[in-house]
């Protein structure tokens, strides 16, 4: 296995960053496509919340691409617990979760407010759907199994309602990053209107009041 290598300048972040964010876009489009098809009820949900599962793994890499720590703690370098990695950034970067926000434009001047979208899902519910997936992946015991095996088809609403709340959390969000005493915002569109995505690193000046910007594209590569 080659040796891996963690990013380390805001580019390299960037570029992970944009990379976690295509890879779930990809990831709900999927569950989306799953849904509609005509595959049975119980591989449609389990198939989903496989898919759902990742996307909240790969949400706790982006979390750490965000911050650009991969080294201060062995959470962030051998976990894949999303819940774990987001405890162990949480005691140095309280702010560290991504905040869905919506962006107007009136006079030349851009207006920015984060949570400000009902029903996105936030941290502990990204949480609570990780451990949630794992029963309805996981059927190892009898009694589990005969408890499903005879009953009725499974509804798959709770699938649509997690799919609802990751695209309203990510589809526009932004994150807070710390960097010493400079303000600095990682502000993110899932679409550009291209098909693609965008990346604006934020860079507040508070004492002159400027803001200089940074932007990251990516697109998915169709395989």
């Amino acid at each position: 296995m080659a040796k891996v290598s963690y990013p380390k300048t805001r580019q390299e972040r960037a570029k992970l960053y944009v990379h976690c964010m295509l890879e779930i876009k990809e990831r709900l489009t999927a569950v989306n496509f799953l849904l509609d098809s005509p595959m049975p009820a119980l591989f449609k949900q389990e198939t989903a919340y496989l898919q759902l599962r990742h996307i909240c793994e790969v949400i706790a890499i982006a979390c750490l691409a965000g911050q650009g720590d991969f080294k201060t703690q062995r959470a962030f370098t051998e976990e894949y617990s999303p819940p774990k990695i987001f405890n162990a950034l949480r005691e140095s970067y309280p702010a560290f979760f991504p905040q869905p926000c919506e962006i107007r434009s009136e006079n030349g001047e851009h207006h920015l407010t984060a949570n400000a979208k009902p029903g996105a899902y936030d941290e502990a519910a990204v949480t609570a759907l990780w451990n949630r997936s794992s029963d309805h992946l996981h059927r190892a015991s009898v009694k589990k199994y005969l408890s499903r095996a005879f009953g009725p088809p499974l509804p798959l609403d709770d699938i649509k309602k997690h799919v609802g709340g990751l695209i309203l959390l990510l589809e526009s969000h932004v994150v807070s990053i710390q960097a010493g005493q400079q303000k600095t915002l990682l502000q993110v569109n899932l679409e550009d209107g291209s098909g693609g995505m965008e990346a604006h690193f934020l860079n507040i000046d508070m004492e002159n009041a400027t803001i200089a910007v940074e932007t990251f594209r990516g697109s998915v590569t169709r395989r």
